[in-house]
């Protein structure tokens, strides 16, 4: 049941579906994080986490997701199976 995740969320800011994993992504800007939906299993996956005000997502056709975190003023590129902000490359925008 899809509604068991709209109870956890808190200020989800944008969505992101891939079709190549059927796989829906929520930018989470009150949780700092990216939660992973897989639609085959019907669960939550694995999230990304210590993403400062994350306020968008979108994932490449290579299957790179792209992350807007709002509050460090940047955009990351990580790896489809990262787990924290710290896996991922500063595209542009404020570096640490």
């Amino acid at each position: 049941n899809v509604t068991t995740i709209v109870d956890r969320l808190f200020s989800p800011r944008q969505i992101f579906f891939h079709h190549l994993s059927n796989t829906l992504f929520i930018a989470e800007f009150g949780k700092d994080r990216i939660v992973r939906w897989d639609l085959t299993k019907n669960r939550e996956g694995k999230s990304i986490s210590d993403c400062r005000g994350c306020s968008g997502v979108a994932v490449s056709s290579n299957s790179e997701i792209y992350i807007v975190e709002q509050q460090r003023h940047r955009v990351l590129r990580c790896p489809f199976d990262a787990d924290r902000v710290e896996n991922c490359v500063n595209v542009t925008g404020v570096t640490d």
